[in-house]
C-alpha cells in the first residue's frame, strides 16, 4: 500500500539498522513524497520505503497518521 507524505517533517538518520548508536544528521522526508509501506515493520510500527529512491523509515503509529495518507491508485 502506498502513502503520501502531507507534511515535511525531519526525523534522525543513523549510520546502520541500529538505533542504539547516535544519529548521525537528520534526514527531511519531503511534502508530497510517495511512500510503500512494508508488511514487517520490525521494531516499528510503521516501516515506509521510499518510492524514488532507496531510503526507508521507521515511525510511531502516531507520526505516520500525523504526516500521511493513502495514495490513490489508479
Amino acid at each position: 500500500m502506498k502513502f503520501i507524505c502531507i507534511e515535511s517533517f525531519e526525523i534522525d538518520k543513523y549510520e546502520d539498522e541500529e538505533r542504539d548508536d547516535e544519529p548521525i544528521g537528520t534526514m527531511l522526508i519531503e511534502k508530497g513524497s510517495l511512500w510503500e509501506m512494508r508488511d514487517n515493520s520490525g521494531d516499528y510500527d510503521v516501516m515506509l520505503d521510499d518510492c524514488e529512491d532507496a531510503r526507508w523509515i521507521g515511525l510511531s503509529k502516531e507520526d505516520f497518521k500525523e504526516a500521511f495518507i493513502r495514495a490513490e491508485e489508479k
